[in-house]
């Protein structure tokens, strides 16, 4: 099954609400309205890639 893009902007508020906040995937899914397995793995993804979070939200 395909993959639904999801926007930039989503990416990066899962990012901001999971390190500034730090809100579980549940937490996050639901108040993005989308599933806590994409939540998890977009979260997963930006710690393999090592970026500090102040570059990537700014």
């Amino acid at each position: 099954m395909k993959k639904k893009r999801i926007s930039m902007d989503k990416i990066r508020e899962i990012i901001r609400l999971s390190q500034e906040l730090n809100l579980g995937c549940r937490k996050i899914a639901q108040a993005l309205s989308i599933s806590k397995t994409a939540v998890s793995q977009y979260i997963a993804e930006f710690r393999a890639c090592g970026l500090a979070t102040e570059i990537f939200l700014t």
